[in-house]
Order: structure tokens, then C-alpha cells, then sequence
């Protein structure tokens, strides 16, 4: 305990009461009294880490046991998100065709929004070419689309 800095030694068959005032006057002492507490903290946070290290460490080994014991299915507290997820949304590829479709798909819309009114195309030309467009493509939906528009 001298060495990590948290106490100061004693004989315990030949001290004296000299030498326990004096260990204790530099125990007391201001000055070497910080450094003495730092390292009480620093041995109790070590303690306190050690201790629950081993009941931590048993815990997980009776859980391995008692998951290789009783295995039907592995619980889902031990698997990670990804063995219960599609690969593509493990690999955040959903995520990604969101942003570009949002970051590139989304301003390509405006810009050729905003060129086609320049051009002079009003809103009302817009509405005769789109319910041909479905007319020509799909029987019912163009009907449905040529009701709506006119």
C-alpha cells in the first residue's frame, strides 16, 4: 500500500509512538495530504472496478452455459442487430439510395421544374399532357387520370 502512495508503513512489533505521530502529522500535512487522496480515490476506483470485474465475468459465463444448455433458439439479447435485419439494411444501403435520392433526385425535380416554366410550359399544358401519358400506358389508371383532369 506504501508504493501506490495511499499509506506509510509501521513495524508492527517495534514501533513507537514517536513514529505514529510522525506518520500521522504527514498523513495530515496540507501540502501531502492532496496526493495522498488522490491516489485513496485512484485505489478505490481500481477496487471497485476489480470487484465487479469477477461477478460481471461470472454472470456471462453462467449465460453462455445456460444459452448452450437450454439452446432451442439463440435469444435475441444475444444477437446483434444485423443477423435480424435484410443485408442491405445491415449495410445501410436503404440509407443511402434515401440520400441520393433526396440529394440528387430532389434538386434534378426543381431544376427541370424551373426550366419548364422558363420555357413558357404552363401548369394548365402540364395537366393535358399527363392524363395522355397514362391513357396511352395503362387502360383503367388512364381513365381514372382522364376523369380527374377534366
Amino acid at each position: 500500500m506504501e508504493e501506490a502512495g495511499v499509506s506509510l508503513q509501521l513495524e508492527k512489533n517495534t514501533f513507537t509512538a514517536e513514529q505514529v505521530v510522525s506518520h500521522l502529522s504527514t498523513l495530515l500535512n496540507e501540502e501531502t495530504n492532496e496526493s495522498y487522496m488522490r491516489n485513496v480515490k485512484r485505489m478505490e476506483n481500481i477496487a471497485r472496478t476489480a470487484s465487479r470485474r469477477k461477478h460481471h465475468a461470472a454472470g456471462l459465463v453462467e449465460e453462455v452455459m445456460y444459452d448452450s444448455e437450454l439452446r432451442v433458439a439463440r435469444p435475441m439479447h444475444l444477437q446483434t442487430a444485423d443477423m435480424r435485419m435484410p443485408w442491405w439494411k445491415a449495410q445501410n444501403l436503404d440509407l443511402v439510395l434515401f440520400s441520393l435520392v433526396n440529394f440528387v433526385g430532389l434538386p434534378v425535380a426543381v431544376v427541370f421544374g424551373i426550366r419548364s416554366l422558363m420555357r413558357g410550359q404552363s401548369i394548365s399544358s402540364f395537366k393535358d399532357t399527363l392524363p395522355q401519358l397514362f391513357r396511352s400506358t395503362t387502360g383503367l389508371f388512364g381513365q381514372v387520370f382522364s376523369y380527374r383532369f377534366r
